[in-house]
């Protein structure tokens, strides 16, 4: 078998089994985006790296006063989810602890309609889309495992091959 059909049987490999991973670990509920609305945190609010109560902290802070900018929402079990327009990452509408469990902890200011996209603005919401489901995999432990069974899989099959 010569290298470059090997090259592509291991590019198959990896397309395959990367694909059933991306799709089951990012499946979310649909998303309303209809505008750009300002809020302001009404409370210390930890930012999370996804929309999902048990998500990692991403270590930074909204402070109590501050204002922000939401591009995108995402309602799920009874909790509003709030994507950061800065790409920072996603903060609750409603507090999960402490004296504020079930209050708001982040009220809408003003509301912008959106105007129509540019190429730009296209582009930049590509790469981001790419980049935010990579950086969710870096701080996840099990996608290192899981890129080692996926090497040892390549390492198999190039052995396989060797021999022949």
């Amino acid at each position: 078998m010569t290298s470059s059909r090997l090259l592509r049987s291991l590019l198959a490999v990896a397309v395959l089994a990367f694909a059933p991973f991306s799709v089951l670990r990012f499946a979310a509920p649909p998303r309303t985006k209809t505008r750009t609305v300002y809020y302001k945190a009404l409370t210390k609010i930890n930012i999370r790296v996804s929309p999902e109560v048990r998500s990692l902290r991403s270590g930074k802070i909204l402070e109590e006063g501050q204002q922000f900018q939401v591009e995108d929402t995402i309602e799920a079990d009874g909790q509003t989810f709030l994507k950061l327009t800065n790409g920072d990452g996603w903060v609750f509408s409603k507090g999960i602890a402490g004296k504020w469990v079930g209050k708001t902890i982040a009220e809408p200011l003003v509301a912008q309609d959106e105007g129509p996209d540019s190429s730009n603005e296209v582009i930049k919401a590509i790469k981001k889309a790419i980049r935010e489901p990579l950086k969710e995999l870096e701080r996840d432990p099990a996608f290192y495992a899981y890129i080692a069974a996926i090497l040892g899989v390549f390492v198999l099959i190039f052995r396989m091959f060797a021999n022949v």
